[in-house]
C-alpha cells in the first residue's frame, strides 16, 4: 500500500495511535530533501526486524510505505524454497535471463531414493537459462537439474530446449505449457518460467532504452549541421573572423565554401 500525505499531517491518519504517530510532530528534511523523523526510525511492530514503515520523498510530500505482516505467532522453520533470478546482458549484444531453485529443510529425513538427506541438504537444486534478443525472442534455452527427489528427474530438463523461438508476451504460458507441461517437463522447472519472463521486461526495456538514446545520440552528432544563416553576410561572420571560430568552429576558415550574400 502507497499513500502519499501532506508533510505535518502523521497525528491526522486514522490509524496514527496505531503506529503511535500521534506524538511524533512533523517530519523533519534531510539535507538532501528527503523527509525523516528520529522517532519513526527506531519505530517497530512487536517481533518483526524491520522498521513498522519508511519515509521519503520531497520536502513538501511524504510518501509512507507500509503496513507491514502483522507479528508472527509463535513458530519454527520448516522448509526453505529459494528462488533467485538474474539478468545479464552479454558481451555479443543477447540477454541472459538466468533461474536458481532450491528446496530445503530444516530437520533430516530418510528418502527412498536418495537415501538420508540431511538438514539444510537441496531436495530440489535447479537451473533455468533463457537468452533472448531485442525482440524478446527466445533464441535458446537449457535447464539443468543438480539435485532432485529422484533419479529419473533430470530426465526432463532437455525438452526445455524446446522454448526456443517463443515470444516472451501474450500468450507465452500458454506457449510453455504446450511444449514443457505435464509428463513432458518439470513442474518446479516450469514454475519458474513465468517469473523469468517478467525479469526478462525488467531486464530488456531498460538495456533498450539505454541503447536507443545511445543510438539518437550518436545519429544526431554525426548528422552535419545545418550552415548558420548569418554565416558570410558581414565582416564579423566572415568564415576566417575570429567570432566564427568561437561561435562555429566547424565553419570557420571555409572561405571556398561560403557564397557571399547578396544585399
Amino acid at each position: 500500500m502507497l499513500s502519499t500525505i501532506g508533510m505535518g499531517s502523521w497525528a491526522e491518519l486514522p490509524f496514527a495511535g496505531v503506529l503511535g504517530w500521534s506524538d511524533m510532530g512533523s517530519p523533519s528534511v534531510n539535507a538532501d530533501g528527503r523527509g525523516y523523523h528520529a522517532a519513526a526510525k527506531a519505530a517497530r511492530v512487536a517481533g518483526r526486524p524491520g522498521p513498522a514503515f519508511a519515509l521519503c520523498g520531497s520536502a513538501s510530500k511524504a510518501y509512507l510505505w507500509g503496513m507491514p505482516l502483522s507479528a508472527p505467532a509463535p513458530r519454527k522453520l520448516e522448509h526453505l524454497r529459494d528462488i533467485q533470478l538474474r539478468g545479464y546482458v552479454r558481451e555479443d549484444g543477447l540477454v541472459d535471463i538466468e533461474a536458481h531453485l532450491t528446496d530445503t529443510k530444516t530437520y533430516g529425513f530418510p528418502s527412498e531414493h536418495r537415501g538420508q538427506v540431511g538438514p539444510g541438504d537441496p531436495i530440489h537444486g535447479m537451473w533455468v537459462r533463457m537468452t533472448i534478443n531485442e525482440d524478446m525472442l527466445i533464441v535458446a534455452c537449457e535447464a539443468a537439474s543438480d539435485h532432485t527427489p529422484f533419479a529419473v528427474c533430470p530426465g526432463a530438463t532437455p525438452a526445455f530446449a524446446n522454448l526456443a523461438g517463443l515470444s516472451i508476451g501474450p500468450g507465452f504460458n500458454r506457449a510453455v505449457n504446450e511444449r514443457v507441461g505435464g509428463v513432458l517437463g518439470c513442474t518446479h522447472l516450469r514454475e519458474v518460467l513465468a517469473q523469468m519472463g517478467t525479469v526478462a521486461f525488467q531486464t530488456m526495456w531498460p538495456l533498450r532504452h539505454r541503447r536507443q538514446s545511445a543510438q539518437r545520440k550518436a545519429e544526431a552528432e554525426g548528422a552535419p549541421r545545418k550552415r548558420p544563416a548569418l554565416l558570410g553576410t558581414c565582416h564579423a561572420y566572415a568564415p576566417n573572423s575570429p567570432v566564427v571560430r568561437k561561435k562555429w568552429p566547424e565553419w570557420s576558415d571555409l572561405a571556398e565554401k561560403v557564397e557571399e550574400t547578396p544585399i
